[in-house]
């Protein structure tokens, strides 16, 4: 057990951490100091009146001062000595637990914790797999993003495909066309099929995409993280990339044109 987690155990038993005692213990001989110190700086100015022996006869204020604080800087050094030797001693055999103890000095909520097992190895393998999770967590988060804007994308194209179908729908080629136009409107007769083909399998993307994104959301809803620095430059270059499609995507501005569930 460290010396950390044993001056926890002793405070969690006392109800009050034991370097607070070593502290009031100091702070109340540092007072008496200090009021000794007063005490013989008033007796030495009031005998340099009085002159009632000769050698304050000879004795000025400044003298006094200059002798007075000589003497505090040596009780202040010498007490800070002492008293960093009596705090340690306090740590190491007052308030402490030794070591033929531990694991039998334990409040309620410590029952079934094994304070002699290698904990500490243990610590660094939970550690590695929290990282590992955060970081599998990350590239989820990542790929959610991702298949948001490619999910925009083909929704736009399909948007697109529709308009094009209705047209050649709309499009009527009269008796007095030419040969040529003709053959081309005979090569392009397989527009609808290729549309109607095209749209299946969007919307079987769209399916799998939105499986996907049901998926991480339901891993996630339980977890909050801070974008980092690496996340945040992938979202800037995401947002760049649907500008480049002539989307107005400015910094802290709604954006009528995205769907709320890719500004999410």
């Amino acid at each position: 057990m460290s010396e950390e987690r044993i001056s926890t155990v002793v405070a969690e038993h006392l109800g009050f951490l034991p370097l607070s005692v070593i502290d009031d213990v100091v702070n109340a001989v540092n007072a008496i100091m200090y009021r000794g110190i007063t005490a013989v700086d008033v007796y030495l100015k009031e005998q340099q009146k009085l002159q009632r022996k000769q050698v304050f006869k000879y004795l000025s204020d400044e003298e006094i001062s200059v002798g007075m604080g000589k003497l505090e800087s040596l009780l202040e050094s010498t007490v800070d000595k002492n008293f960093d030797k009596y705090e340690l001693y306090c740590r190491r055999n007052i308030f402490s637990i030794p070591e033929d103890l531990i694991g039998y000095v334990r409040l309620s909520h410590h029952e079934g914790i094994d304070f002699k097992g290698d904990i500490v190895s243990k610590k660094e393998s939970f550690a590695d797999d929290v990282k590992k999770l955060e970081f599998k967590i990350s590239q989820e988060l990542q790929l959610r993003k991702l298949l948001k804007l490619q999910l925009y994308k083909i929704k736009k194209l399909m948007v697109l495909l529709r308009e094009f179908a209705n047209v050649f729908k709309n499009l009527k080629i009269g008796e007095n066309a030419t040969t040529e136009t003709k053959e081309i409107m005979e090569s392009l007769q397989p527009v609808d099929e290729t549309i109607y083909y095209i749209n299946s399998q969007v919307k079987s993307l769209i399916d799998q995409i939105s499986d996907l994104t049901k998926k991480v959301d339901a891993d996630l809803k339980h977890h909050r993280f801070v974008p980092r620095l690496r996340e945040r430059f992938i979202e800037g270059r995401t947002m760049k990339v649907i500008e480049q499609f002539e989307i107005d995507v400015r910094e802290g501005v709604t954006r009528d044109i995205l769907p709320k569930d890719l500004l999410d």
